[in-house]
């Protein structure tokens, strides 16, 4: 009785920190009514219906709390139905336009391609957008991911507006431009709370992928568990990949090479687990972040999220219960040590990657290895606690910055939940157009806080986690829902992309 009381003591202090089961789907759906308003204003802003933008990363998978994780979205540019196959899916020749990209991996390690061209691009007046990116090797005709990258289109950066003078661009980080605010509200909050605020936002660019072969293999390898299910694999699969310039570590043609990618399939998987799945996900985050970064930054979140989703196949869903959530832990980590060991964790989507290549010294290696063992939780006895330095330090030294981010994440999304998707956009078209402080603070005590305090008081602002959203859709529901923005505003894209997306 005492071990299993104690392993429900993590769940409820994680309960507690903003990751309960409404919690986390509270936050998906309001994110999800954002990517879907933030598309029809960057759309009607810019003048083009050629860029989609998808909301991605811890705060799209609903663990991710506001100043505490950065907001990562992936920009989707369809150059006038220009897409990438894979050279070997005769299918996929039905649906391909006169311009294409092919996925050629002859050169590099899986996972990554150079995107040859072919078709029509020869048409220089037809193409002109994406004319500038193509150059010559090899005696061939590729996608140049170096100067895909070197595009600055940024709408903020040419704004007369308050937030777009206040814009902060920082330099590139890998496939992505990431930006911060330098506004008054920013500051001032800044000025109240106990730890610097994380508000930056991270663009990443890619260009949509028919990769049916791929998925197919996914779905049709042999699995122990029974997950994911026959109706999860056929969704999956009916979603579209992206490539990303971002070439592997340590290899050659770095500027030609771009990496495949399923993040909206992961982002389904992760929403067909249960809240025990995502406390794993969670801790195991925390563990990344706060302890192993300064020891091995290659230890990231996406390497946690792998982990998740093998673990998640190969265990049986009833084993990922409340009681059970330190030996879940446990487990993960000790197949996390495998493969550091063996320096090699297979991407999910694709077993063919290796995530750890040319990436970890035998240092780093050593040092993590080292770390892991200091976290190993395999003997339950009454001294837990003393030898399990994340439940005794790490949870306590983050409690407050977690809970903090959790409040404020939950003030944000009671005011979303005032809007719907139509004002939503109305609003953040306005806000983008206001010329000073005084004027945004204005429009938005009189269009968001107004209602909220008449509506529930003005304790909503001093405990806001007391206030229940309503939230009339699930959550694989609103991931379904909001991709239809995509499908209603977009012209010309190939069948299999346009209507699953």
């Amino acid at each position: 009785m005492a071990e299993k009381s104690l392993f429900n003591l993590l769940d409820n202090v994680l309960d507690q920190l903003g990751f309960s089961e409404n919690d986390i789907k509270e936050r998906i759906c309001m994110l999800d009514k954002c990517m879907i308003a933030r598309t029809v204003f960057a759309r009607k802003i810019q003048k083009r219906d050629d860029i989609d933008r998808i909301f991605v990363g811890s705060q799209r998978e609903g663990i991710g709390l506001q100043f505490i994780n950065d907001t990562d979205v992936l920009q989707i540019y369809m150059y006038k139905s220009c897409y990438c196959f894979e050279s070997n899916n005769i299918d996929d020749q039905k649906t391909r336009p006169e311009a294409w990209l092919e996925l050629d991996g002859t050169r590099t390690h899986p996972g990554h391609y150079f995107l040859k061209a072919h078709g029509a691009f020869s048409k220089i007046c037809l193409y002109g957008d994406i004319q500038h990116f193509l150059i010559q090797h090899f005696g061939e005709t590729f996608l140049s991911a170096e100067l895909f990258m070197a595009e600055k289109d940024d709408m903020f950066a040419t704004s007369n507006g308050y937030f777009g003078k206040h814009t902060v661009f920082m330099p590139r980080q890998g496939p992505s431009w990431p930006r911060s605010s330098n506004t008054f509200g920013k500051r001032y909050l800044a000025s109240l709370l106990p730890r610097t605020i994380n508000d930056s936002v991270d663009y990443v660019r890619g260009l949509p992928c028919i990769c049916s072969t791929s998925l197919t293999k996914w779905s049709c390898r042999e699995r122990k568990g029974d997950r994911p299910s026959k109706e999860t694999m056929l969704n999956v699969v009916n979603l579209p990949a992206f490539v990303v310039p971002v070439a592997q570590k340590g290899t050659a043609h770095t500027n030609l090479q771009w990496r495949l990618c399923f993040i909206l399939g992961e982002m389904y998987l992760l929403r067909t687990l249960n809240n025990t799945h995502m406390k794993v996900y969670v801790v195991l985050k925390f563990l990344a972040k706060y302890e192993l970064r300064d020891v091995c930054p290659e230890i990231s979140s996406f390497v946690m999220k792998n982990v998740l989703l093998w673990q998640a196949e190969s265990t049986p869903c009833n084993d990922f219960r409340p009681d059970t959530l330190v030996m879940c832990i446990n487990k993960a980590l000790k197949y996390l040590k495998e493969c550091l060991q063996k320096n090699n964790l297979p991407y999910y989507m694709l077993p063919e990657r290796n995530l750890l290549l040319n990436k970890i010294s035998r240092k780093q290696r050593r040092n993590v290895l080292k770390k892991l063992d200091h976290f190993n939780v395999t003997h339950f006895n009454n001294s837990l606690l003393n030898e399990s330095h994340f439940l005794t330090n790490c949870l306590t030294k983050i409690g407050e910055e977690i809970y903090l981010g959790h409040c404020i994440s939950k003030v944000n999304n009671v005011q979303v939940s005032f809007l719907n998707t139509v004002d939503l956009a109305i609003y953040i078209e306005s806000m983008f157009y206001k010329r000073c402080f005084l004027s945004c603070l204005m429009y938005h005590m009189w269009t968001v806080v107004m209602p909220m305090t008449y509506t529930y008081g003005l304790h909503v602002l001093i405990n806001p986690l007391r206030y229940h959203i309503p939230l009339r859709i699930g959550v694989l529901e609103s991931f379904r829902r909001s991709q239809l923005i995509h499908t209603e505003a977009s012209v010309s894209k190939p069948t299999s992309y346009g209507e699953n997306f």
